[in-house]
């Protein structure tokens, strides 16, 4: 991997007002650490953006321009806004190019499954995977051959990637990275019931009959009522009578 050149400058206003008046003319804020006394700088946007499209990304072994100064260096973090993705800080960490780092590789899926043309589907578990080496010997990509993959079920674990040499895996050796799975069943449906014909129209017949039991009943037992409540209104004036008579019957005694 080759050194890239970037001109930064060196920022002399700091707080959040000024960084806003930094971006809208184009420059993005930074810091640089490690090795030394942080230094806060200025990167021209257009510039950044093409080192990350064309020299390995975030991975790229930069050589910072600060006025008659070179400084080493990599980037560790950028900070992007949620919904625009634009870049609003970004943090260089000065290296030593005799001295091993760690990176995040990108991982780089190539071959043909046999599995996945049976019908399985090839899922990512990792994007990333992570290694130790010189600044100079970061790889652009880690490639991950799935054509080993031949029955659903099989995977690629970490440990099954081919590293150059001198880089060292740092990422679990069991991480699985790609896998297949079986494809997904659909749902059956069971088909609606149709109602048998006539079954519906049934239903209220019967009910009304019912119904209409119902209401003859109470037709017939409400005569019954009013008769036991008349007798009963009758009898107190029945008693009344036999007893006058009996009354008259002794005075005439």
């Amino acid at each position: 991997m080759e050194k890239i050149e970037l001109t930064v400058l060196e920022r002399t206003s700091l707080g959040s007002g000024a960084s806003g008046r930094y971006r809208r003319q184009g420059k993005i804020p930074a810091i640089l650490y490690g090795h030394g006394d942080p230094k806060s700088l200025l990167v021209d946007e257009l510039s950044i953006g093409k080192i990350l499209k064309k020299h390995g990304g975030k991975n790229a072994i930069l050589s910072l321009k600060v006025g008659s100064e070179e400084e080493t260096a990599i980037i560790r973090d950028i900070q992007r806004a949620s919904i625009s993705r634009k870049m609003l800080h970004i943090d260089f960490q000065r290296i030593s190019l005799t001295e091993r780092i760690t990176a995040n590789i990108p991982i780089e899926i190539i071959g043909a499954s046999e599995a996945v043309k049976e019908g399985g589907i090839l899922i990512t578990m990792m994007h990333l995977i992570e290694v130790e080496c010189l600044p100079m010997e970061i790889p652009d990509s880690i490639k991950a051959d799935i054509s080993v993959l031949k029955a659903i079920g099989d995977s690629i674990h970490a440990s099954q990637l081919l590293l150059s040499e001198g880089v060292i895996l740092k990422t679990s050796p069991t991480a699985a990275v790609v896998t297949v799975q079986p494809p997904e069943e659909e749902e059956v449906v069971a088909p609606a019931e149709t109602p048998i014909e006539g079954t519906e129209s049934q239903e209220p017949e019967v009910i009304a009959k019912g119904k209409e039991k119902e209401e003859g009943a109470e037709g017939t037992e409400e005569p019954q009522k009013k008769d036991a409540t008349s007798k009963d209104k009758v009898a107190p004036k029945e008693k009344g009578k036999e007893k006058g008579k009996e009354k008259g019957k002794e005075k005439g005694k």
